[in-house]
């Protein structure tokens, strides 16, 4: 890359020649923006200290503790776990540059290798591999591959102000020692070659060791030897990392706890070689009941709580993206089992571009990280205090009254038309009142217009109308009796 400062000095050292040469006053101007060039370039601006103290910040180890101090979680502390638990894998700067009290690592913690079964692959010894060379047939025999344990140590953190013993537990694991080596092997489909951890090499380092099936005959027993000796520290050997990931990540085990071998009836009939010490708390007479009544299979993750799944989980995993390139896939397995598991991921020096999660530096991530674990603990502890018993019976007899209220008007409006009274009392609310005297002009025509009693003709003239016999002598009396007492009034007035 080209620096940009080096290439705003030239130019305006360009301008600068071009504007002495004009006279004093561009001399003048040029050493003007020389100055604001230079201070631009290299004073100090308050986006490179924020930037400094995000690399530099940490996380307090009571961080549990001021959550649980908040006003607004006075009913809901039962909620919110004691401990903060954190998987880093392949950081051990997170021990010393992370947190902000003494951590110590747990000696009572051992995780050992050879946990689950070994795996069994054909190799050829040193001797076979000259019978090969001479044009023998050479046997093969059968190497024991020991699997390597993907934690290594459990680190716990104190603080003067933290109320608990421990404030936060830190589980070390490593997926680049399962390629300590960084051995490298090519797959061949057809004609086209692929190398999986051909992007993982360092600059500072040399590049990894390529394990391709072409090899020159002169060095073939050499070869042949060195591919025995590192069959034994292949990662492509190890498998039982990736069900331990997922164990640790979804809480089937205890947060910090050695594995355990699983069963011979395991492994035939489930394929698992790790056996789970965490079982599930659904009930199975829960399945009836809806959804919001049914208690999380999870368990709660809080205070005074029994070991559950919720409560063995990290609260977050946190892994160096550069180191996981030593093992293919091994990021994308990652990212996967914490999805399943709804546990957030971070990674820093990730060497892809497209990759997600990336930070450049621990202390952004570990800001981030903070937050983010706040945001969750705070509306997890929310939750498990809105769905205790009392709020589920609460909903529960919510819903059957309703059920039970909509029940009894769907029985109402059945026997409404059903019976000869909901027919007449639909046909009182539905008909006009009968009462005519009031009802104006137009609306009275219109009614007589619908009994039959006037018709209108359709032609030019849309006023004709024909009147029904009875409608005109109707018509002739009303109009004999307005005349009559229009009379009178008149008689009375003229006496008086």
């Amino acid at each position: 890359k080209f620096p940009i400062d080096s290439l705003l000095i030239f130019l305006v050292a360009m301008a600068a020649r071009y504007l002495t040469a004009s006279g004093t006053s561009g001399a003048a101007l040029a050493t003007a923006s020389a100055g604001v060039l230079y201070s631009a370039l290299y004073s100090t601006t308050e986006c490179d200290e924020r930037v400094e103290k995000d690399k530099n910040f940490r996380i307090e180890v009571h961080l549990m503790d001021k959550i649980q101090q908040k006003s607004y979680l006075e009913t809901a502390k039962d909620g919110i776990p004691s401990t903060l638990r954190i998987l880093a894998i392949d950081l051990p700067a997170l021990r010393k540059n992370a947190f902000v009290g003494e951590c110590r690592l747990a000696h009572d913690k051992i995780f050992v290798d050879d946990v689950a079964p070994t795996k069994a692959i054909e190799v050829e010894t040193r001797d076979e591999a000259k019978k090969a060379k001479d044009g023998k047939k050479a046997s093969t025999q059968k190497l024991r591959i020991a699997q390597k344990a993907l934690a290594k140590s459990l680190v716990q953190c104190r603080s003067a102000q933290s109320q608990q013993r421990v404030g936060v537990e830190i589980m070390e694991a490593s997926v680049a020692d399962l390629n300590r080596f960084r051995l490298r092997k090519t797959h061949q489909v057809g004609s086209i070659k692929y190398d999986p951890g051909k992007y993982f090499g360092d600059n500072e380092n040399d590049d990894p060791k390529d394990m391709d099936d072409e090899k020159e005959e002169a060095d073939h027993a050499e070869l042949d030897l060195a591919s025995y000796e590192d069959e034994l520290e292949a990662p492509w050997n190890q498998y039982s990392w990736i069900e331990e990931m997922k164990l640790r990540i979804s809480g089937q085990v205890p947060f910090g706890a050695p594995l355990e071998k699983s069963t011979r009836f395991q492994r035939i009939f489930f394929g698992s070689v790790f056996r789970t010490t965490v079982p599930t708390v659904s009930r199975f007479w829960e399945w009836p009941l809806p959804k919001f009544a049914k208690s999380d299979p999870d368990g709660l993750d809080g205070r005074n709580q029994a070991i559950c799944r919720a409560s063995s989980k990290p609260h977050a995993v946190i892994a160096n993206g550069a180191a996981l390139q030593r093992v293919p896939s091994s990021l994308r397995l990652l990212q996967k089992a914490c999805r399943k598991a709804n546990v957030p991921l971070f990674v820093i020096d990730d060497p892809r571009v497209w990759g997600g999660n990336t930070h450049s530096s621990l202390g952004e991530a570990l800001k981030e990280m903070r937050s983010t674990i706040k945001n969750r603990v705070i509306a997890q502890a929310l939750k498990q205090h809105g769905s205790s018993a009392f709020t589920r019976g609460r909903l529960l007899g919510q819903a059957e009254t309703e059920a039970r209220w909509h029940a009894k008007n769907k029985t109402q409006k059945a026997k409404d038309l059903l019976s000869g009274e909901g027919r007449r009392r639909r046909r009182a609310t539905t008909e006009q009142p009968r009462d005519w005297s009031r009802l104006d002009a137009n609306r009275l025509e219109k009614k007589l217009v619908e009994r039959g009693v006037i018709t209108k003709k359709k032609g030019e003239n849309e006023n004709q109308r024909t009147y029904s016999a009875a409608m005109v002598e109707i018509s002739r009396r009303c109009v004999d009796d307005v005349v009559s007492e229009d009379a009178e009034i008149g008689k009375e007035s003229t006496e008086t």
